[in-house]
């Protein structure tokens, strides 16, 4: 009975072990849900960011700015976006996106990118 009991509470504490330590990441945390590139369009709260982008912005339509780019992404924050405009380097960081094209999201925050 006593040995039982103590195969039982052994089964219990590696299965508890193994639980915790799946659980566990062990890599530093990354930065996810970011995204980085030029801005195509502002709109109120509303901004469309492209990567990989050729070209001159300011003299495509933005069919062929989303054609041309590499990736592109409407973001929608929930209060209007000021100083940023058309042209500007920025990263944005989002909730989550979809993958239709151009992806849209709901953006947290965005910077300019000093470069």
């Amino acid at each position: 009975m006593v040995k039982k009991r103590l195969l039982i509470a052994l089964i219990l504490f590696v299965s508890a072990t193994i639980f915790l330590t799946a659980c566990t990441n062990p890599e530093p945390e990354k930065e996810h849900n970011t995204m980085e590139g030029f801005v195509a369009k502002v709109d109120g709260r509303v901004v469309l960011v492209v990567s990989g982008f050729k070209g001159n912005i300011k003299e495509m339509t933005e069919e062929e700015i989303i054609t041309k780019a590499y990736q592109s992404a409407y973001f929608t924050f929930n209060e209007e976006v000021v100083n940023i405009k058309q042209g500007d380097q920025v990263k944005v960081w989002y909730d989550a996106i979809d993958k239709s094209l151009p992806a849209s999201g709901s953006g947290t925050k965005i910077e300019l990118i000093d470069k």
